[in-house]
């Protein structure tokens, strides 16, 4: 084999174990989600705020609400929670000098911009505020849904006209948030909680007042109709606006968020996220 063979050998086996590693990335990618709901449920974002803004793996778990034969699960459930963003993770370390010097080392975790966003009451900084977005986190982090997205290739194959939470569950979601009082508690509060979030800082940057539509829970006839009594009643308004907010499919800063959000449309709801383009004709 001469040096040129051995080289393109080399580089094919380095492809593939990076292949495999981000492989893998994917395969357990659903365990992100788990984890973040586990830290809502928890109560972690609240018990580190609570505690001054930062709080150590001592303090964490002489605050949360942890099985006594649990305890040492802590540490690797926070350094993952680290790994993508969740937490912040500072490292303290103390020494003692006596006839030789040993150093001790304690993680200290702090919230960082998305951790904020799951405590109860506090702002993104002193001049802000934001609706807590703990309980949208539970919603679309739930055995409803995870059953439902694991449907989606048997509901590719088939026939059946339902949505893959039909499919998974027996009735199609609103027919089931109808029949489950404490889940449709529970999506609205969910359901709110993001919508205030988003109209706040809309508000806040624009000084119209307007009534928000969720267009994309609603198929497109539907929508133009919305969109034509909305025109109907700004005609005789000087300066009247109609300001549509919603996810647009193509926006290249939004590539991560689009996707995620049109499967999680698909998997409930049997409706549509649109191009740009087609809010445009």
């Amino acid at each position: 084999m001469d040096q040129k063979q051995d080289e393109i050998l080399k580089k094919d086996r380095a492809e593939l174990l990076q292949a495999q590693a981000e492989l893998w990335c994917h395969t357990f990618g659903h365990l992100k989600s788990i984890a973040l709901r586990c830290a809502v449920e928890l109560g972690i974002p609240n018990a580190i705020h609570r505690n001054g803004g930062s709080a150590s793996l001592p303090e964490l778990l002489g605050t949360l609400p942890l099985a006594a034969n649990k305890r040492s699960c802590l540490p690797r459930l926070m350094r993952f929670l680290v790994s993508f963003g969740i937490f912040k993770e500072d490292i303290s370390r103390e020494g003692t000098t006596t006839t030789t010097t040993t150093t001790t080392t304690t993680s200290v975790y702090q919230l960082t911009p998305v951790s904020r966003l799951l405590v109860d009451g506090i702002g993104m900084n002193s001049n802000t505020e934001h609706t807590c977005q703990s309980t949208y986190v539970l919603v679309c982090v739930s055995q409803l849904q995870v059953g439902a997205s694991l449907c989606l290739g048997n509901w590719l194959t088939s026939s059946d006209e339902n949505t893959p939470f039909g499919m998974a569950h027996g009735m199609d979601f609103w027919d089931f948030t109808g029949h489950d009082a404490e889940y449709s508690m529970l999506f609205n509060k969910g359901m709110a909680s993001d919508s205030h979030f988003v109209v706040n800082i809309v508000i806040h940057e624009c000084a119209e007042v307007f009534v928000g539509f969720v267009l994309h829970d609603w198929s497109d006839e539907d929508c133009v109709r919305i969109l034509t009594r909305c025109k109907q009643a700004i005609t005789n308004k000087e300066g009247g606006k109609v300001i549509i907010i919603d996810t647009v499919i193509g926006s290249p800063s939004q590539q991560i968020l689009e996707a995620t959000f049109n499967g999680y449309m698909h998997d409930d709801v049997d409706n549509r996220q649109r191009t740009r383009r087609e809010r445009l004709v």
